[in-house]
């Protein structure tokens, strides 16, 4: 469902790490389970009527600030990501808003620039596309693309980690790209860079720590050795083998209709939730949930169709437009 800037309040959630969540964390928005919505449902309730035939007011009526549910006892719990949080770090923090304003993200494909467009600009950061064609896309015209980016004015490429400044210039890394040609168009870009590319699921943990910096790393000296041991920051080719994970939930970010039951997709383990719903109704995906002045309010809307991006093509690629 969308996520609509200044309105909505509460997004309610089984996972933390996916679009909609991460905009919320950005503008000080609470993230919890649907057990929040039990509870507001119980205390929004009106039951009978008085002796003049008049609905009874419901326990929110006759005193808000006490029956209002405290958000901070329905946090969403941590899933799967790298750095399961504690739940304390889900409060909002005045922090996060416009963290990102300095940086610029670079996304190879569609799909991630759909995906994690609305959370940088969100953050008040730039999201650029620059396309990656597999075996047609020159890693040479990318780096120059990220060089003009950064601010290069001399034909000479700086590497972005000696960029000064604050903010800066990150490439997220390609997803599920594991085949030869791929690898070494990776790896030979981060070498260029001195910068090893982002990873989609490290988004969350740099907005829950306020540590944008995180997401620029330079490249470990040791993961430049071919025979040095691997750290948590290893360079593309090593991290593209790795097992696949996903970075973004895409089931809640496209959810299904909620008369069925939301299948997980083959790389994905469902993961357990305590909560007093039915076991069927858990598996709804996250929907947003806005609150106006009369607290018994709620609307929800569709998802927007994604805005188009300003879209860099390759010389390969601007010969196979003509034809």
């Amino acid at each position: 469902m969308e996520y609509v800037a200044n309105q909505t309040s509460h997004v309610v959630a089984t996972k933390r790490n996916f679009t909609q969540g991460l905009q919320a964390l950005l503008q000080g928005k609470w993230i919890v389970g649907y057990a929040f919505l039990e509870q507001l449902g119980e205390v929004s309730q009106r039951q009978g009527k008085d002796a003049n035939g008049e609905d009874v007011v419901s326990l929110l009526e006759v005193d808000y600030e006490k029956y209002w549910p405290k958000e901070e006892e329905f946090v969403t719990p941590p899933g799967s990501e790298p750095v399961p949080r504690p739940e304390a770090m889900m409060k909002p923090d005045p922090r996060r808003v416009d963290m990102l304003a300095h940086y610029t993200f670079v996304f190879l494909s569609q799909a991630q620039y759909d995906n994690l467009m609305p959370v940088v600009t969100t953050g008040g950061g730039k999201a650029m596309l620059w396309e990656v064609d597999t075996k047609v896309s020159e890693v040479e015209e990318l780096l120059q693309y990220v060089a003009e980016l950064a601010g290069a004015k001399e034909r000479r490429r700086p590497r972005l980690t000696q960029t000064s400044g604050e903010g800066g210039v990150v490439v997220v890394r390609l997803q599920h790209r594991d085949d030869e040609w791929s690898v070494k168009f990776l790896q030979t870009m981060e070498s260029e860079l001195g910068q090893r590319s982002a990873e989609q699921n490290e988004f969350l943990d740099a907005i829950l720590t306020v540590t944008p910096s995180d997401l620029r790393k330079p490249l470990p000296q040791a993961s430049q050795q071919t025979n040095g041991s691997q750290t948590g920051n290893e360079p593309a080719a090593s991290r593209i083998t790795a097992p696949s994970r996903r970075s973004i939930d895409h089931r809640e970010e496209n959810p299904a209709p909620t008369t069925q039951q939301q299948q997980p997709t083959p790389t994905e383990t469902p993961q357990p939730v305590t909560s007093k719903m039915p076991e069927t109704t858990l598996q709804r995906p996250a929907f947003k949930m806005s609150l106006w002045t009369n607290p018994r309010r709620l609307f929800a809307t569709s998802s927007p169709t994604p805005a188009s991006a300003p879209r860099h093509l390759s010389r390969q690629q601007k010969k196979k437009s003509k034809r």
